[in-house]
């Protein structure tokens, strides 16, 4: 089994630096396909400036596509803390929302889901040393090596990035426990990383090296199954979006150049300007107009006027809409997201699409809420609590899109079978908090129910059974 200690630290950055840049050309591939900046399809040589003002014209981005239609219904709502005392005791979520993790665990996903990986870094806030500090960054910046026999197992973590105003590169190398940080030694201006030296002498040391966590403070957030390499999530898509764009580009250069009716005139040779030396047309087109033509010279053919038929386009609009179908069922992006003729769809329709979408989602959710677990824990480390979490687990939102008078008579037939309202609260998608605050109302309603019943009065003596006996007289 792999140690961190194997290897020194500058021996680590020899070894991730390379790895890390490797990977920068295939996440920058992804990166420009998330954004929309796709291959331009080859045309023919003579329309290449047409096709490329075309594709600024009109750009279908699928790929985005693709990923948010994930990121959408992919929220982290809730903790449970097995070791709570009360529904009401979880520090641990409020960590989580002292972060502001509730409105940037989205970064999380769209780094991960659109460019492969997102690393989430936990570290100590100088300003307080019980607070902890959480950065998101994405596979250009980040790299973290595992155990080859315990993937779960981090090694080593190093961070790289360029500094404009120092004008170098800046390297941070987590081990566990330990922390290094090193700059270039010469300057270099450009923020492209490819001639970049990983050799002991082209590094110096920026800072004394600090102490960190016990274990490696780099959480990575992987798209892909354990023991493969992580993909962007439209990666399978990229084919059927290239053979989109060229679609659609043919389609504009014939909007552009066929959709109308040509004219042409043969056997006809025009006279030329004397000043400029270009043709000149032999008649002016418009609605008032009477076109008229010369005749020939004796013994040449008679000119003739002819008109070519527009070119028909409806069959490029077919191949489009096929393309964007086919991206839709390799992806499992439903295909209500994408442009087309879909209208009034009835819920059950909308279910029968979401199927494999809310599969894939529901996938990805439990694969990176392992990520989400171990990140909590490292933050209630930093905090100092003193508590065990291995049985704890995140809560999501459900992903699945639920018309409101289903969710209403489905919350009134549990309720029907006996089911407890916060058990019922839970079914539906409420919040471990919203449904502690639940509860609490209940109880509070319970005890303000009692406080008002009218207390049972008790019952007047009766003479001879327990009572006064009667005064004689």
């Amino acid at each position: 089994m792999a140690e961190s200690d194997d290897l020194s630290a500058l021996e680590w950055l020899g070894r991730l630096g390379p790895k890390l840049l490797a990977r920068r050309r295939q996440v920058d591939y992804w990166r420009r396909y998330y954004d929309g900046d796709h291959d331009l399809p080859a045309g023919p040589s003579q329309h290449k400036e047409a096709f490329r003002r075309f594709q600024r014209l009109a750009r279908t981005n699928l790929c985005r596509l693709a990923v948010e239609s994930m990121v959408h219904r992919m929220q982290v709502i809730g903790y449970r803390d097995a070791s709570a005392r009360s529904a009401t005791d979880n520090p641990v979520w409020g960590l989580w929302q002292q972060a502001k993790l509730d409105a940037r665990q989205l970064g999380i996903w769209r780094r991960a889901l659109s460019v492969s990986a997102a690393y989430v870094t936990v570290g100590v806030d100088p300003r307080d040393a019980q607070r902890p500090r959480v950065t998101i960054e994405g596979p250009e910046t980040v790299i973290v090596e595992t155990d080859p026999a315990d993937p779960s197992r981090r090694l080593a973590a190093l961070r790289l990035w360029h500094d404009p105003i120092l004008k170098r590169w800046m390297a941070t190398l987590y081990l566990p426990g330990e922390r290094h940080h090193w700059r270039t030694r010469a300057e270099d201006r450009r923020s492209s990383p490819r001639r970049l030296s990983f050799k002991p002498d082209a590094w110096e040391a920026r800072q004394e090296s600090g102490r960190s966590l016990p274990e490696v403070p780099v959480v990575p957030f992987l798209n892909g199954d354990e023991g493969e390499e992580p993909a962007a999530e439209f990666d399978a898509g990229i084919d059927v979006q290239n053979r989109h764009n060229l679609t659609l580009l043919n389609r504009l250069t014939a909007d552009r150049y066929a959709a109308f009716r040509q004219n042409a005139l043969l056997n006809f040779t025009p006279e030329e300007d004397e000043v400029t030396g270009l043709p000149v047309a032999p008649f002016n087109p418009g609605a008032d107009q009477i076109w008229t033509i010369p005749p020939g010279e004796a013994g040449d053919p008679e000119p003739r006027l002819v008109s070519l038929p527009q070119t028909d386009t409806s069959t490029m609009l077919r191949a489009v809409e096929a393309d964007m179908r086919a991206f839709a069922a390799v992806t499992l992006t439903p295909v209500y997201y994408l442009p087309g003729d879909m209208v009034n769809l009835s819920a059950d329709a909308v279910m029968a699409l979401d199927a494999g979408h809310t599969a894939k989602i529901r996938q990805a959710s439990a694969r990176f809420g392992e990520g989400v677990e171990e990140v909590l824990a490292l933050m209630a480390e930093v905090a100092g609590l003193d508590r065990d979490l291995s049985s704890s687990e995140v809560v999501w939102a459900r992903p699945e899109n639920f018309n409101p008078a289903q969710v209403a008579d489905y919350a009134t037939k549990l309720r029907g079978a006996g089911y407890p309202l916060p058990v019922v609260a839970e079914r539906i998608g409420d919040s471990p908090q919203q449904i502690a605050q639940l509860r609490t109302e209940m109880a509070a309603d319970a005890l303000r129910t009692a406080m008002a019943a009218p207390r049972p009065t008790a019952p007047a003596p009766t003479p001879g059974r327990g009572g006064a006996e009667p005064a004689e007289s």
